[in-house]
């Protein structure tokens, strides 16, 4: 346990660096770096892995303890806290409904199917000449589309299967995901605005100099709560962390009990787990008319301290050995997932959300490559109150594709060794192919064309949608 303090510890400070680096260095504030992942690689630079090895290279080994002592605790601590996270996507929430919910579900699908299907291609071919499984095309996914939890969780799946630098090379790729989600959104989002796509936002400097530098000025601060309890009977606080653990604490259960039931699912991953039992946790709170103890605002800023240290944690102990040694297959395969996101997510978000497309197709970028919490921070820098369906668009995203990502989490590793190249990459481009079939028949928007998006038409067809929408409410 005290270990675990000193991890928090560490994580703290670099946390308060990255926010310096953020507040005061132009270049981090013009592409948006979260003060998260500065720290992280602040504490990559200066841990054991750069600092503690540079005095080996210039012969002074007894200068190699002057570094920070970062441990193999802090490296499992992504692990566990994306289960926590996962478990608090909809607590609190309440229940709506959206034109946008199914395409979202299908645009999240086949751009999963994409994705599976670029990274068996990238397997395929490097594993001509590099020791690599077949499975090395999975790991794409299992970070860009899932995070550091799974790449974690199935790179010890792989290791066990013998393949020792699985979990290094998933980690590596989870955090290549994460840092192309957050830069390359960025510049999706700059676009996006000087197009006129973004609702809420006319243009760049519309944004607030508080999301370029980080810092809010006294007159201008929120509250970042309520208190639903009275403090000398229970710190409101304390009252919102114990619902969010009892959720924590559900998908614990339940993934025993599915283990219990039949012991191959403990291929499952905790954090899958954690997070149904957030959505059954809510929907007992809402049919039991107890969901008024639960403060929406609070518990997500519960989520998000839980990911600063989540994300810093990650960035700070990615395996920098593995990268050394196997590069060029991963530059390949993140190139290949970029480019695939970039390509996909907002071409498919215009032709298939009737409306706010664009943050919707921003938020399911962001998603898409890493986790939801990138999504919905590249949302927010374009909807800060959230009154668009940006944020629903990749909450429903993200959750429901949980439905088809489980199956691949439990056996993918497993039946990438069992399965052939051929077999495994002509499935997936006949899923890829039944997928499109299914959205050009119920939800492409014939009177929009791709084209568009290279004139100044998809920024009227935003405020079209937007002039009907104030005029039916």
């Amino acid at each position: 346990m005290q270990t675990v303090l000193v991890d928090c510890a560490l994580i703290s400070v670099l946390l308060l660096i990255g926010y310096a680096l953020r507040k005061h260095v132009v270049v981090f504030q013009k592409i948006y770096i979260p003060a998260s992942l500065l720290g992280g690689f602040v504490g990559l630079v200066i841990g054991p892995q750069v600092l503690g090895r540079v005095p080996h290279w210039f012969g002074m080994p007894q200068l190699a303890s002057f570094h920070l002592p970062i441990d193999k605790t802090m490296a499992g601590l992504p692990g566990i806290l994306i289960s926590i996270v996962m478990a608090l996507t909809f607590l609190g929430t309440k229940s709506a409904k959206s034109k946008s919910s199914l395409p979202s579900v299908f645009s999240a699908a086949i751009t999963y199917q994409v994705q599976i299907l670029m990274g068996l291609i990238i397997a395929f071919i490097f594993m001509q000449s590099y020791n690599l499984p077949m499975g090395f095309g999975l790991t794409g996914i299992y970070g860009f589309f899932s995070g550091h939890g799974t790449a974690a969780a199935t790179g010890a799946v792989f290791q066990e299967l013998g393949w020792e630098n699985g979990p290094g090379i998933a980690i590596t790729i989870a955090t290549t995901g994460l840092l192309s989600g957050i830069v390359v959104g960025m510049i999706y989002v700059n676009i996006g605005i000087r197009k006129g796509w973004a609702r809420m936002v006319d243009k760049p400097q519309d944004l607030p100099v508080e999301a370029r530098i980080g810092y809010i000025e006294p007159k201008k601060r929120k509250a970042i709560g309520w208190g639903v309890s009275y403090p000398d009977v229970l710190d409101p606080l304390a009252l919102q962390v114990a619902i969010c653990l009892i959720a924590y604490g559900g998908g614990i259960v339940m993934r025993n009990i599915l283990i219990w039931m039949w012991s191959p699912l403990k291929a499952v991953p905790l954090f899958a787990t954690c997070m149904l039992s957030g959505v059954i946790l809510n929907k007992l709170l809402l049919a039991t008319n107890t969901h008024k103890y639960t403060d929406r605002a609070t518990i997500q800023r519960v989520s998000g301290f839980i990911l600063e240290i989540l994300v810093c944690a990650a960035v700070a102990t990615t395996p920098i050995q593995v990268f050394t040694d196997y590069w060029l297959p991963i530059l390949g395969v993140t190139l290949a997932l970029v480019g695939t996101n970039f390509v996909v997510c907002i071409p498919l978000a215009y032709k298939m959300f009737p409306k706010d497309w664009f943050e919707g197709g921003i938020g399911c970028y962001g998603t898409f490559s890493g986790v939801l919490a990138t999504g919905l921070m590249l949302v927010r820098s374009l909807d800060p109150n959230f009154e668009t369906e940006g944020s629903s668009i990749a909450s429903t995203a993200a959750a429901t594709s949980y439905s088809y990502m489980v199956f691949y989490i439990a056996f993918g590793p497993a039946l990438s060794y069992g399965l052939s190249p051929a077999v495994q990459i002509g499935v997936t481009a006949a899923l890829v192919i039944t997928l499109s079939i299914i959205i050009r028949k119920y939800f492409w928007q014939s009177d929009r064309k791709i084209s568009d998006l290279l004139s100044g038409r998809a920024a009227e067809v935003t405020k079209l949608a937007h002039e009907a929408d104030v005029a039916n409410s």
